[in-house]
């Protein structure tokens, strides 16, 4: 089960940011989809919105499979959601960390 907690606000380079921690999120394996040469997933959160920045940290036990796939660094976030992007379809689960700012 998610658990959502909101991480005080800190400093970053432009001011003042909420951030809030989504964790354990799996990315399920058959939930990626092929779309003009890389694999998406789509994460839904009603905390993002189309200008948050959104950062997925892998569990250690999900090393393997992130670097088989070639996760990308970029994301793409939209109201509600945010797109993942791999070279490679993942092969299993993908436990992550994810990092909303605000």
């Amino acid at each position: 089960m998610e658990s959502s907690k909101k991480i005080p606000k800190g400093q970053l380079q432009s001011g003042l940011v909420d951030v809030l921690q989504v964790t354990p999120v799996t990315l399920s394996s058959g939930s990626w989809s092929l779309v003009s040469g890389l694999y998406e997933y789509n994460y839904s959160n009603a905390s993002i919105t189309a200008t948050s920045i959104v950062d997925a940290i892998p569990a250690n036990a999900s090393i393997s499979i992130v670097k088989d796939a070639d996760i990308l660094p970029s994301t793409l976030s939209a109201t509600g959601t945010v797109t993942f992007y791999a070279t490679n379809a993942p092969t299993g689960n993908i436990t992550v960390t994810i990092n909303i700012y605000n």
